[in-house]
């Protein structure tokens, strides 16, 4: 027994020695000149991030023959309303949608307590170009501006929504999220633009069953406190040129994370194309840890055209702990054709990444300065290969 007690504290010494070698080596390689942020600074996104409006078009198209069917939310409203979004009409919002299929909004801002918004079933919201959902001052350590919970056939068009991670009163809590979507099937949400949450801005999980078919195009989101999307637990999931930025405030900091909670989780046919993640702790985080367990479990993640500026870590993977009583995950997680540029670290990790499952990295161009300065793609994969533990779990193509 005590030799083996030695045997293990010389393991775990060695362990922790080759990981201040491999952090401190990976630093060395992936230092630019170019400081990304040591201390939070906010800054504006650049446009040229943004969806154009010719890809917004056909969506506007499809919610304007929505309106002549649908329900005008203002007539709930009582008499005298106001229109600046200073008094609560939470009730009113809800009774618009509990009692019509196919709602629009009012054209102005509106104050919601933290009771939020529930979307029932067969749904059809619409959001004009002046509608506005704001989340009242509180101090919980959960709530939803909208919330999709055990439900099906669900469109939103242009849905904004404003947390108040200024005015929260409390302090604790990592969880007041904008939109929350969970054991949901057949979502679609077009052009989301999320701001100022408590937690995540948008937030895509489960209660008694994973979600699944859950569509998000051209999401924005900007300044959430904890992840701008963590996707926990679902199945086909593809989202559209999100755009999401200066995420910062409790960890991880995230600007799309996948971190699934549990054993029962799942994270099956998730597809993100033409990612921008900007001036976060980290753009692009993959957690699989809770994933682990009895319950055999199938990763399959496809990121596609990730554009990465001025996060701390373009794309970070890790989580796994040293060993297991349970197999590793299977399946792949395909990462390609990606642009990491102005950033600290190009791409972070943690060790015995053994246990999870095949990660490719097809094509990757880095920027690390503001002048322009390239790493090849051929160093930064050499970089990545000759910092990864088990490298038969890491492939790499130029």
């Amino acid at each position: 027994m005590l030799k083996q007690r030695f045997y293990n504290k010389v393991y775990r010494f060695r362990q922790r020695f080759n990981c201040t070698i491999i952090v401190f080596t990976t630093l060395l390689i992936f230092w630019g000149s170019c400081k990304a942020q040591e201390s939070f600074k906010y800054k504006t996104i650049a446009n040229s991030y943004l969806p154009s409006v010719q890809e917004l078009a056909p969506f506007k198209l499809t919610a304007n023959s929505f309106k002549n069917r649908a329900y005008d939310a203002t007539q709930e409203l009582p008499p005298g309303y106001v229109k600046d979004g200073s008094i609560d009409y939470t009730t009113y919002m809800q009774r618009a949608i509990n009692g019509n299929a196919n709602v629009l909004m009012p054209n102005f801002p509106i104050l919601v307590n933290s009771s939020g918004i529930s979307i029932l079933s067969n749904r059809i919201i619409l959001f004009g170009p002046n509608s506005k959902l704001i989340m009242a001052p509180n101090n919980l350590t959960n709530y939803q501006i909208l919330r999709i919970f055990n439900a099906n056939n669900v469109k939103i068009y242009f849905p904004v929504l404003v947390g108040d991670r200024d005015q929260h009163t409390g302090t604790t809590g990592e969880w007041g999220m904008g939109i929350s979507i969970a054991s949901s099937s057949n979502i679609q949400i077009i052009n989301p633009k999320v701001y100022e949450c408590w937690g995540d801005g948008i937030y895509i999980g489960q209660l008694t069953k994973h979600s699944s078919n859950i569509q998000i195009y051209y999401p924005q989101v900007d300044h959430a406190r904890r992840n701008g999307i963590s996707i926990v637990s679902a199945t086909n999931v593809t989202i559209l040129h999100p755009v999401v930025s200066n995420i910062n405030g409790t960890e991880p900091m995230a600007g799309i994370d996948m971190e699934p909670n549990q054993n029962s989780d799942s994270l099956n046919n998730i597809t993100i194309d033409k990612p921008v993640t900007f001036n976060s702790k980290r753009g692009l985080m993959i957690v699989l840890l809770g994933l682990i367990g009895k319950n055999g479990q199938q990763v399959n993640i496809s990121v596609k055209n990730h554009i990465d500026d001025q996060s701390q870590t373009a794309l970070h993977y890790s989580g796994y702990k040293q060993f297991y009583n349970y197999a590793p995950i299977g399946g792949n997680i395909n990462i390609i054709n990606s642009t990491w540029k102005n950033n600290k670290l190009g791409f972070g990790h943690g060790l015995y990444n053994k246990y999870g499952p095949v990660l490719h990295i097809n094509k990757v161009k880095t920027i690390y300065d503001l002048s322009g300065k390239n790493i090849s793609q051929t160093q930064m994969l050499d970089a990545i290969k000759n910092n990864i533990v088990e490298k038969d779990k890491i492939q790499l193509v130029n």
